[in-house]
């Protein structure tokens, strides 16, 4: 899967959140787990500022990723659902910022890049 803007880096898991994988916790659609695995690695060390964003498509993903704008692409709503499954502490989503929430709370709340409502188990 070629996303325009960013270049695939090494493959990324989450040993700690996600043992059996993305595509196998339940949590991802396929599509999303293929854009964690090929481009999570990269957006991980743009959101920490281990790399400057070169793109176009990389500085509007820091601009989610501040909560300066939502999110539109499958990426861009992938990594802020990595991110709110994986923090307890306020989080930016797509809607603005979570405070406060247990993570129970937050998957409840999580919309998928499809548009329905992820329910928690």
């Amino acid at each position: 899967m070629d996303i325009r803007g960013f270049e695939a880096g090494c493959q990324f898991r989450d040993n700690k959140h996600f043992p059996v994988g993305f595509s196998r916790s339940g949590e991802f659609t396929l599509q999303q787990s293929e854009i964690l695995e090929q481009y999570g690695s990269i957006l991980q060390e743009l959101e920490e500022g281990e790399l400057k964003a070169k793109t176009r498509e990389q500085k509007h993903f820091m601009a989610v990723c501040s909560g300066k704008k939502g999110a539109d692409t499958l990426l861009e709503k992938a990594w802020l659902k990595y991110r709110t499954l994986t923090h307890d502490e306020a989080c930016v989503s797509a809607f603005g910022q979570l405070k406060n929430q247990s993570t129970d709370e937050i998957r409840a709340s999580v919309v998928t890049a499809s548009g329905s409502k992820h329910k928690s188990h």
